[in-house]
Formats: structure tokens, C-alpha cells, sequence
């Protein structure tokens, strides 16, 4: 395996795993992805790690970088399109601010006229049809369709937001209840959850509006609270400046969980010790192992294993943390 191959194959590390459902509408990575990857016609990784440091230096992200607070500037925006977008540092490197910016509020008007509440997926998909083969991951057709939806009447029940309603009904959700709610009122939902944090992916937005349409929002509020008060169970295996630019090695909440049942069920780790691992451990384990990968140009998903590990020695019998 070269480097370039092994850098996918921890980026892949839910795929490899089977911590990704083929099923799922809005899939991180796709085949077409990975083609793209293979074919070198976006060759994202070499430019990554010549121009990271680079850029984090020319172009620092603004102070308003977090959930509400984002905002949508230049600076935000070039970096938006190369860690969520997959676009090409160049590309985001290259493009006039102005540029951007006017595609961006381009972006939220179709938001606006179609009812589609992710004014970043077509952000991306326009920037990708003017840029053909600048990205791992856009266009998707599952975009393309949202252009041709109109914004929800009042009093419909139809089947515009089928999709979500299932995928509410599938994490638990009352089906009833689900599909009680007009189209306008999910719609709203919706945006409402974007909103609230409009760095989030498809799968946290389907969440975060089955909370608002049932008002388990409030309860879950309440949780994190209540979590908030007894941080100290979940501070971290390792310092805490070692917290620091790590990188997230997942999208959602459920790539953690998945990860955890894995290392479980899989990785012979204890299932008190994996209950109890804060996600940023999991974040902090990923950046070692990518780190490891770029030092050496060895190395597969065991590396992240690997690493938790050294972080929690003897929770696993395979991965014991004494190399």
C-alpha cells in the first residue's frame, strides 16, 4: 500500500469497519468518491499536506467559526470548501472573495425557493459544476433533485420530506407523530436546525429537527446540562492541552457510536472503558494515527486502535497500549 492509498484507508475507517450503512441517502464517502481519489483527477492529499501549514498562516479563520456563530466571510467559506466541501486547497486558494461570497448568497436564495434548508450543499454543488473535478465528493445527484422542490404550502402532507420522516421514524421516532406535522412545519424545522449550527451534516440535521417537531430539544438541553455539571468523568485520558487542532474523526455522533461498538465487539476492548471514552479521545487517537501515517507512509485503521490503546492501556487485549 503507498501513502496516498493508506491516507484513504483511514479516511475510509467507518467503511472498513462497517460502521457505514450502504443504505444511507447522504453517505460521507461513495464509490464515486473513491474513483475520483484513484483516477488522480483531484489529487487532495499532496496539495494537503504541502499547503495546510501554509494556509492556516495566510488565512486564519475568523473568530466566528462555531455552530450559530459562523459566519459566512471569505475566509470561513475557503476553508468550508476544502474540509467539507473535499474541493482542492488551490481551488479555495485561487477564488476571488467576492466570488465566493456572491455564490455563497446565491446558494441561500435557491435555500429559500426551494424549502431545502442546507444552503451549503448547494454551495458546493454550484462551485462544483463551475469547477468540474475539484472535488472528492460534489456534484451529487441527490442535490441536483432539490432543485426542482418548491417551497411547502400550508396544511400539505405530502411527500417532499418522506425521506427524513423514515429516517426520524427509524431512530425511534413516533410514526404518527412524525407524520402529523405539515410539510411546512418540517420544512421549518429544518431550518431552524440550520440555523442553530450551520456546520452540521445531514444525518445531525434529520436529529436535530425530529427534536425541535417533538420538543425533545428541551429534554436534551437538560441532558447535556446535566453532563455538563459531571465533566470531570469525561475529561480525556490525556492532557488537556493535547486536545489541541485535533482532527475529527467523525461527522455525527452515530460514526462515535458505531466506532465504540466496534472497538467492543470487534477489537476485544472493555465495554465499561469504551462507555466512558469521550469522543475527543477518539479525535485525538485519529490525529496520531494520521500523523503516524504521514511520518512513516505505513500503516491501516489499526493505527487509530493503536492509539486508543496508548491512551487507555489495558482496556484491550488486542490493541494493549505497551508497543
Amino acid at each position: 500500500m503507498d501513502k496516498k492509498s493508506l491516507a484513504l484507508a483511514l479516511a475510509l475507517g467507518l467503511v472498513i469497519t462497517g460502521c457505514n450503512s450502504a443504505t444511507e441517502q447522504a453517505s460521507n464517502v461513495s464509490e464515486e468518491t473513491i474513483a475520483k481519489a484513484l483516477d488522480g483527477k483531484v489529487d487532495l492529499e499532496k496539495e494537503k499536506v504541502e499547503e495546510d501549514n501554509k494556509d492556516n498562516k495566510e488565512n486564519p479563520v475568523d473568530e466566528k467559526t462555531d455552530k450559530a456563530k459562523w459566519d459566512p466571510s471569505a475566509k470561513n467559506l475557503r476553508k468550508l470548501i476544502v474540509d467539507m466541501g473535499e474541493f482542492a486547497p488551490s481551488l479555495a486558494r485561487n477564488i476571488d472573495d467576492e466570488d465566493l461570497v456572491a455564490l455563497y448568497e446565491k446558494a441561500e436564495g435557491m435555500s429559500d425557493r426551494t424549502g431545502y434548508w442546507d444552503v451549503k450543499d448547494f454551495f458546493f454543488q454550484e462551485l462544483a459544476l463551475e469547477n468540474p473535478d475539484q472535488s472528492l465528493k460534489f456534484p451529487l445527484e441527490s442535490i441536483e433533485t432539490k432543485y426542482y422542490w418548491k417551497k411547502s404550502p400550508e396544511d400539505l402532507i405530502g411527500n417532499k420530506f418522506e425521506w427524513e420522516r423514515n429516517l426520524m421514524v427509524e431512530n425511534g421516532a413516533d410514526y404518527d407523530e412524525i407524520w402529523s406535522f405539515t410539510d411546512k412545519e418540517v420544512e421549518e424545522a429544518f431550518h431552524q436546525a440550520y440555523e442553530e449550527d450551520p456546520l452540521a451534516y445531514y444525518k445531525d440535521y434529520v436529529e436535530m429537527a425530529e427534536e425541535i417537531l417533538t420538543g425533545t430539544k428541551a429534554e436534551t438541553d437538560d441532558i447535556e446540562t446535566d453532563e455538563t455539571t459531571t465533566s470531570s468523568e469525561n475529561t480525556g485520558a490525556a492532557d488537556p492541552e493535547k486536545y489541541e487542532n485535533l482532527i475529527k474523526f467523525g461527522t455525527s455522533e452515530t460514526d462515535y457510536k458505531a466506532l465504540k461498538e466496534a472497538l467492543v465487539n470487534h477489537y476485544e476492548f472493555d465495554k465499561e472503558v469504551v462507555d466512558k471514552m469521550p469522543n475527543k479521545d477518539i479525535d485525538l487517537a485519529y490525529t496520531r494515527a494520521q500523523k503516524r501515517l504521514e511520518e512513516t507512509g505505513f500503516g491501516d485503521i489499526g493505527l487509530v486502535f493503536d492509539e486508543l490503546g496508548k491512551l487507555y492501556p489495558g482496556a484491550s487485549t488486542m490493541y494493549t497500549g505497551e508497543n
